[in-house]
């Protein structure tokens, strides 16, 4: 096997990589630094295994970005939504950072046109992406797509500081705001509950609802149900209070978010 012969071929990938990357960012709005970290966001793990590339994989730069992204989201809704409750805004947080609403950003910028991958892994993101045709957060999912700008995010986080990233995801959420509705997810979440089980159960919830166990000042509990099946629970000073609550809570959890497009 010829050495010399593998290291120039992996330098003309490492060239060619260079040049996919810095012809993409820009259209993101990324000024970069440090190519090094970009070239890992844009390497995923399947094709470090098949390949002694110099750069690691994108998985841990995944990781951070998750955070980062959970982080400047809560900040960014905080502001936009002054009037909103905790629980309210948690579940809009939810749609933003939700794989959906990641890959459709993926897609928006093209940015899988730098991500190497395998050749078995490539032949399904090419396939994903010609079936790919609606642009909304609630069309589809590909995890290699959500995970690219998961680690995007820290890599330009590492490149260019904590301010620069905030700055550069206010932009892009401010952007994806007219496609994320607020009015479905923090207007009256016992209607849009209401709406989601009869589409699936064909019946409204019920709600149990009666004086906190612990003490009568504490409020009031509820649980929620449809069919008999337990969905979740919540309390509030009020009888009305704790049935939003509960079903707030309900639309909360993972599963139901999607259901809420």
């Amino acid at each position: 096997m010829d050495t010399k012969n593998i290291v120039f071929n992996f330098k003309n990938i490492e060239l060619k990589h260079r040049d996919r990357i810095l012809g993409i960012l820009p259209l993101i709005r990324i000024q970069p630094k440090c190519l090094r970290y970009y070239h890992e966001a844009f390497t995923h793990r399947s094709f470090k295994a098949e390949n002694d590339w110099p750069y690691q994989d994108n998985e841990r730069l995944e990781f951070v970005g998750d955070s980062i992204l959970q982080s400047s989201v809560s900040l960014f809704l905080a502001n936009q939504y002054f009037h909103s409750t905790q629980g309210e805004l948690t579940v809009l947080r939810a749609a933003y950072v939700r794989s959906e609403t990641l890959t459709s950003i993926t897609m928006k910028y093209r940015l899988y046109r730098a991500f190497l991958m395998s050749k078995g892994e490539k032949y399904i993101s090419e396939r994903f992406c010609r079936q790919y045709s609606d642009p909304t957060p609630s069309a589809t999912r590909y995890e290699p797509y959500c995970g690219l700008f998961e680690a995007l995010v820290a890599a330009y986080y590492y490149d260019c500081g904590p301010s620069v990233v905030s700055k550069w995801l206010q932009g892009i959420f401010t952007e994806i705001m007219h496609i994320i509705s607020a009015e479905k997810y923090v207007k009256d979440p016992k209607t849009r509950l209401q709406e989601i089980t009869r589409k699936i159960y064909g019946e409204e919830p019920t709600y149990q609802t009666h004086l906190s166990e612990d003490s009568p000042k504490s409020g009031f509990f509820t649980k929620v149900f449809v069919k008999k099946q337990y969905l979740g629970c919540g309390c509030g000073r009020t009888k009305k209070e704790s049935q939003k609550s509960a079903a707030q809570n309900v639309l909360q959890k993972k599963e139901w978010v999607t259901l809420l497009q």
